[in-house]
């Protein structure tokens, strides 16, 4: 892609959005999307999703096809509904979504599963190209997406194998060093379901999370630069699918899932304290997984879909929470969180018609904008 390339091609909003239409209504557009992304403030830059924030105020989402191809457009100005078009990268087919996670300004990487379960990693810079570097294989069978976490510039990547235990290895961008090995993993033991998660509390701790695949418990394990990993800990519950860890300050964690019951399940960690269970208010049964962000320091957000398919959204701010919000979009699912600045937030959901929709909260009055579609046939999840 030439460096013109970099200048957005500015999409106008859709009439739909200035009317409030909902993302269950038919797009004509044919396009597919998944997302990828992540925020920057202070230390935290360990969330991951499939929409990328590699400086404030600039928003990647990346989309997985009908044909099982990676498309990929962008915003410069996300509160203003102006997009580029969809860009493409290659002819490679992938399962399962991409996961990408900023780690350092300006830069983000890219992890996506072929269709023989091997994980691949790309690199995007926004200055120097404004593209991806092209795919790397780093090995490995994967069962679903990894997980990622940015720990002090280096990312720490997670992945279940095919043989339901979770493995890991970290790249350090500075050098481009891999350990271990390209194409070799710690083992960290099984067997898990579903797909891990990854959470950095400071420059020198990551702590990865799995459900396991017998006691339906949730497992973590605690890594240290001094001290390397921990013994296998124990959240219990009847954990089902979609746990998603986040750090809203340093040295502290919050994860979020949903059980057999699709009940939230909540567990936070506070310096000098024993994991605890949570307390966010019960919505009901929340369908379709969920996800959760820091999106300030001391604050989160959760998104999920309610019984009725709705998007519904809840925050708290130092361990207060608010009520749900309902946000509409009848008939989506698949929602993702991204933060683009300290305290701003988009949603992105794909909408019954298999087309992406994206909603943002206004940082100053707190009011959520209409929804505004960005076109797309979606085949796989946006996170």
């Amino acid at each position: 892609m030439s460096n013109s390339a970099i200048s957005p091609l500015y999409r106008p909003p859709d009439n739909s959005a200035e009317s409030g239409e909902s993302p269950d209504s038919s797009d004509a557009t044919s396009y597919e999307i998944n997302s990828a992304g992540s925020q920057k403030m202070d230390h935290f830059n360990d969330n991951s999703t499939m929409v990328a924030s590699p400086v404030p105020n600039h928003i990647n989402v990346h989309m997985i096809g009908q044909d099982n191809s990676l498309t990929w457009k962008y915003t410069p100005r996300p509160d203003q509904g102006a997009w580029s078009d969809w860009h493409t990268t290659d002819n490679s087919k992938w399962i399962f979504e991409p996961v990408a996670i900023v780690y350092k300004p300006e830069f983000f990487s890219l992890f996506t599963v072929s269709e023989q379960h091997v994980l691949y990693q790309n690199n995007w810079d926004l200055n120097i190209t404004g593209d991806f570097t092209g795919w790397k294989s780093l090995g490995g069978k994967l069962l679903s997406p990894p997980a990622v976490a940015v720990r002090n510039g280096t990312i720490h990547i997670f992945h279940l194998g095919l043989d339901n235990n979770l493995h890991h290895l970290h790249w350090d961008p500075a050098n481009g060093e891999y350990t271990p090995a390209v194409g070799t993993f710690e083992n960290l033991g099984g067997p898990f379901i579903d797909t891990p998660t990854a959470v950095s509390t400071g420059p020198d701790e990551v702590t990865v999370f799995a459900i396991g695949k017998f006691d339906k418990n949730l497992h973590y394990f605690h890594w240290t630069a001094r001290g390397g990993w921990s013994e296998r800990r124990t959240l219990e519950g009847n954990w089902a699918r979609s746990p998603k860890a986040i750090s809203a300050a340093p040295g502290q964690w919050d994860v979020f899932g949903l059980g057999e019951n699709q009940r939230l399940i909540h567990y936070s960690s506070r310096p000098n304290k024993q994991p605890y269970a949570g307390q966010v208010p019960d919505n009901g049964p929340l369908m379709d997984g969920i996800d959760a962000i820091a999106f300030n320091k001391g604050q989160i957000g959760i998104i999920a879909h309610n019984s009725k398919q709705s998007a519904v959204f809840i925050a708290s701010s130092n361990d207060v929470w608010s009520s749900w919000v309902d946000l509409g979009a009848p008939n989506a699912f698949h929602a993702k969180l991204v933060s683009h600045t300290p305290g701003a937030l988009m949603a992105v959901v794909v909408g019954g018609s298999r087309s992406v929709w994206v909603i943002w909260k206004n940082t100053s009055t707190g009011a959520w904008s209409n929804w505004l579609s960005l076109g797309g046939n979606a085949k796989l999840n946006i996170g």
